[in-house]
C-alpha cells in the first residue's frame, strides 16, 4: 500500500536514533510510557491555553511513538505484551489530548461536540481494527489511521494562530477528524462485513 510506504519512508532517517537509544540502554517499553507521559503533557498545556507546547509535546510523544517499534524491532524484543501496552497507552494518549481539547473548549458546546466525536471516532476506528484481526480477519484499511490523526493534531495546535474563513485551524481540524475517524471506521465496517465475507 501506498500508504505503508510512505510510513516506511518516514521511519528510515530515525533508525540510527533508535540503534543509539537502544544502546544506551532504553527500552522499547520505556519509550512508549514516555510518549504517553508526553502526550498527557500536552493535554495539560491544552487546557491552560498553550497550544504551541501543546504541539511540540505531541509531536515528541509522536517520535517516542515511532521509535518504540523501531527499537523493538531492531533489538529483537517484539513481543505481544510490548504491542498490547503499546496500543493501550496510545489510547490513554488520545484520550488525555481530546481531554484537554473538550476543557479548552469550556464553554463552546458546537466545538466541545465536535471534539468528542473526534475522540469517539478515534477509538471506535482504533477498536474496529483490534476486534477485527482478535477474530482473525483484515481490518488494516481507512482513510484516517492514527499516524494521520496526530499529524493533524500537532499542526492544527502549532498553526492555530492561522484563521482561515476566521476560524482557527483547531477548529478546522477537529471537524475534520470528527468526520473522518467516523467514515474510516464505517470504511473498516464495510470492509470486515463485506469483503473478508466475499474473501
Amino acid at each position: 500500500m501506498f500508504k505503508d510506504r510512505v510510513q516506511k519512508l518516514g521511519r528510515r532517517p530515525l533508525e540510527p536514533l533508535a540503534a543509539l537509544l537502544l544502546r544506551m540502554g532504553l527500552t522499547p517499553n520505556a519509550l512508549t510510557m514516555t510518549g504517553m507521559v508526553l502526550s498527557i503533557g500536552a493535554g495539560l498545556a491544552i487546557i491552560r491555553g498553550r497550544l504551541i507546547s501543546a504541539g511540540f509535546l505531541l509531536l515528541a510523544g509522536g517520535l517516542c511513538d515511532i521509535l518504540d517499534g523501531s527499537m523493538a524491532r531492531r533489538g529483537g524484543r517484539s513481543t505481544v505484551r510490548g504491542a498490547f501496552l503499546d496500543s493501550t497507552l496510545d489510547r490513554i494518549s488520545e484520550i488525555a489530548v481530546f481531554f484537554g481539547l473538550i476543557i479548552f473548549y469550556q464553554g463552546n458546546v458546537a466545538f466541545q461536540a465536535w471534539t468528542f466525536l473526534a475522540l469517539t471516532g478515534s477509538l471506535m476506528t482504533s477498536y474496529a481494527r483490534a476486534r477485527a484481526e482478535g477474530l482473525g480477519l483484515s481490518a488494516k484499511v481507512g482513510l484516517l489511521e492514527r499516524p494521520e490523526r496526530v499529524i493533524l493534531l500537532i499542526l492544527a495546535l502549532l498553526l492555530n494562530s492561522w484563521t482561515p474563513l476566521g476560524r482557527g485551524t483547531l477548529d478546522w481540524v477537529l471537524v475534520l477528524l470528527a468526520i473522518f475517524t467516523w467514515f474510516t471506521t464505517m470504511q473498516r465496517l464495510v470492509h470486515v462485513l463485506i469483503r473478508n465475507h466475499e474473501s
